[in-house]
């Protein structure tokens, strides 16, 4: 009895475990800015182009305060799935963090920017903490973590699909979607939308 209760407890935790991480079967995507890149389903576009404007922001002050910056991108990866406000950093086996959309409860609905800003500057805090390391640390994370220092080398899996780097360029007035297909350059339509740049 013990033996088959404790069978059950693995299996709830692996299960919770696993359904706390991205769903694989859903259509990912990933843009790079300078310093980080953003992995998001195909619906979240306009939220990871935000996350990317924050983040940016974010590592800007977070550099000049610590005095330190990370030696490669840091990967974020924007959940939806669940329903509370959160969002977590790791160091291993490189830099992540993974920010749930969900606003807290006493929050704007339509705009959770200041959220965002909050949320991402409490993760990326823990990031720049804990890259920072020296010494018998720095070894371990270099064996376990990091087994190289060059950043072409080790490459990762990535998401299925790659958007083109998320470029500065002069604000543009707003296109509207189209109803039906179209190749028409900086066109929103639902069947393209994957295959634009991000402009800004």
């Amino acid at each position: 009895m013990r033996q088959a209760l404790l069978m059950l407890c693995l299996c709830a935790i692996a299960s919770a475990a696993q359904a706390l991480g991205p769903d694989p079967h859903r259509d990912w995507l990933s843009a790079d800015s300078q310093h980080f890149r953003i992995n998001y389903a195909a619906p979240q576009r306009a939220q990871a182009e935000r996350i990317a404007d924050i983040a940016e922001r974010v590592y800007a002050n977070l550099a000049r305060e610590l005095q330190w910056e990370p030696r490669s991108k840091i990967e974020i990866i924007v959940l939806d799935e669940f329903d509370f406000a959160n969002g977590y950093s790791t160091p291993l086996p490189f830099n992540r963090a993974a920010l749930f959309l969900t606003p807290p409860d006493d929050g704007e609905l339509l705009d959770n920017s200041v959220w965002l800003e909050l949320l991402l500057t409490h993760e990326l805090t823990h990031t720049f903490h804990l890259d920072k390391v020296h010494d018998a640390p720095g070894l371990f994370r270099n064996i376990f973590g990091r087994p190289c220092s060059s950043p072409t080398c080790g490459s990762r899996a990535g998401p299925s699909k790659a958007s083109p780097p998320i470029t500065k360029a002069p604000p543009q007035p707003a296109k509207a979607a189209c109803a039906v297909p179209c190749s028409r350059p900086g066109c929103v339509s639902s069947t393209n939308a994957a295959s634009n740049r991000w402009q800004r």
